[in-house]
């Protein structure tokens, strides 16, 4: 037996040793998984809600936007997660991702156009036919995205929560 094999028997035997009820790390998870999920319709369901707190931020539907904004921010995290561990609470705790909040950023820019007609026919539909009153509108103006509005999703690492992404506009945190 070499100096290798030897080191690498040590190694598992130390492993074998610690309390096995816990997970210490996970494998990372495929790039292409991270791939998909900025290609996917979760960013475009963000972007929707995104749109209509900003279009219509007096509607009582305003707390359950930012809910499902808080969600989707949340299970986009895990979807570009790279590495996790587990907590003592047998909580995921994303240490590493494979994309950033600049990357959120790009692909919501990118569906920004398609999600704001949908969002417009969407709250026609809901309301009969019309439109509710929107008070000022920053999408009409033109070449306009979210980072030109003002909108950022941040990355935040915390301890006891591991990395997660915050919406703000321009130095207010939404959540």
């Amino acid at each position: 037996m070499n100096d290798i094999q030897k080191k690498l028997i040590n190694t598992l035997k130390q492993m074998a040793e610690k309390p096995r009820d816990r997970t210490i790390a996970a494998p990372h998870r495929d790039r292409k998984l991270a791939v998909k999920a900025l290609e996917s319709d979760l960013v475009k369901h963000l972007a929707k809600h995104i749109i209509k707190i900003t279009l219509w931020p007096n509607l009582p539907s305003y707390t359950g936007w930012i809910s499902e904004i808080k969600t989707g921010l949340t299970e986009l995290t895990f979807k570009l997660c790279r590495f996790c561990v587990e907590n003592e609470n047998d909580e995921r705790v994303v240490k590493k991702l494979w994309f950033g909040s600049k990357d959120v950023m790009r692909a919501l820019n990118e569906v920004m156009d398609e999600a704001y007609w949908e969002v417009k026919d969407d709250m026609k539909k809901e309301n009969s036919g019309k439109t509710p009153h929107i008070e000022y509108n920053p999408f009409t103006e033109k070449e306009q995205n979210f980072s030109d509005i003002g909108f950022k999703v941040k990355e935040e690492n915390r301890k006891a929560d591991g990395i997660c992404f915050s919406l703000w506009l321009k130095d207010t945190k939404i959540l």
